[in-house]
């Protein structure tokens, strides 16, 4: 499912992942996590509930999203949608964040996979399970929230109805609702996709494009 964040206030971590700073930056998450969910992490060594340990795991987390679930994937096309950053750079005890770090161990809890790899390509699917579990998670607790997304008529016309029935096939596909025209008026859309003929593929802004990759 595709989701879009709400809106939080904690402390956010350091500019440089896994930074001495970074890692310290931890230190509330990792007791939280020892503290309030002990049956669930009963069996994991102490490093990996550490610090520096919950670091590793976000980070590594980060990568394979950016890695495989982003527009510049390095994967096929992404098959599900990613946790969004502001999740990731939460650093409040009881959060966003630690409910995140909540789903990843109860999926590795209960599968035959003993360690987090998110480097290992033949854990591509167990990892896209990883994230899928976190944004259940948030979703339940309220953290996240569906796309909602309004296609303006401007995309038929222009593109024709194949290809807005494609655009609204990806929308369900990641998990969001394709809106109505009153849901757009009364403002209840996370999403408003429009054509515009001055931009669309003119030749400046796709030489723009490649030219920032």
């Amino acid at each position: 499912m595709a989701y879009r964040p709400l809106t939080y206030s904690g402390q956010h971590p350091p500019l440089y992942g896994r930074s001495a700073s970074d890692v310290a930056s931890f230190s509330s998450l990792s007791s939280s996590v020892r503290t309030t969910r002990p049956d669930l992490v009963a069996s994991e060594p102490s490093k990996s509930l550490g610090p520096d340990g919950l670091c590793r795991l976000v980070d590594g987390l980060r990568r394979f999203q950016r890695d495989h679930l982003g527009r510049d994937a390095k994967s096929p096309w992404p098959t599900s949608p990613a946790v969004p950053h502001q999740v990731l750079s939460d650093r409040t005890p009881t959060g966003p964040l630690y409910r995140a770090i909540l789903a990843a161990f109860a999926v590795k809890s209960s599968s035959p996979w003993r360690t987090f790899n998110f480097d290992n390509p033949k854990m591509r699917e167990a990892n896209v399970a990883v994230v899928d579990a976190v944004r259940s998670s948030l979703t339940e607790s309220g953290h996240l929230t569906p796309f909602r997304v309004y296609l303006d008529p401007s995309v038929a016309r222009e593109l024709g109805d194949a290809e807005a029935s494609r655009l609204a096939e990806i929308v369900r596909r990641f998990g969001g609702t394709v809106a109505t025209r009153d849901d757009a008026l009364r403002g209840d859309v996370t999403h408003i996709v429009g054509y515009d003929g001055e931009e669309h593929d003119a030749p400046s802004v796709i030489e723009g494009e490649i030219a920032r990759r």
